[in-house]
């Protein structure tokens, strides 16, 4: 998932709204290739700029920044979602991940296990 505020970049937003609408481009990209799409003519643009939520891999550098997720994930117990998840993926079970590290964790909230 991603997001874009255009209010930050009004020159950015106008060229990316037009590759978005650019009929003869989007269509080199059609059906599972969106992340290529973004891969090619979004990531260049936003790589310095961008803010990952990220649970697990907060020390690592990607080229953006880290913060981790603003909420706390349910329990272990509760469900076994994942976001972004493009198949049937949830339902109750155990989550296929450990704790998150504390490090990694929101700094008011280091007791929250699952972030």
């Amino acid at each position: 998932m991603w997001g874009f505020r255009p209010s930050l970049n009004r020159n950015l937003s106008r060229i990316l709204h037009y590759k978005i609408h650019d009929q003869t481009l989007i269509k080199r990209f059609d059906g599972i290739y969106d992340q290529a799409f973004l891969r090619k003519h979004v990531w260049p643009f936003e790589r310095q700029s961008a803010v990952a939520h990220d649970t697990f891999l907060c020390k690592r550098d990607f080229g953006h920044i880290s913060r981790p997720f603003p909420t706390q994930r349910p329990s272990a117990y509760e469900t076994n979602c994942v976001v972004g998840c493009s198949r049937p993926c949830c339902g109750h079970g155990i989550l296929s991940f450990e704790q998150c590290p504390i490090e990694c964790r929101p700094k008011d909230h280091p007791e929250w296990l699952y972030c």
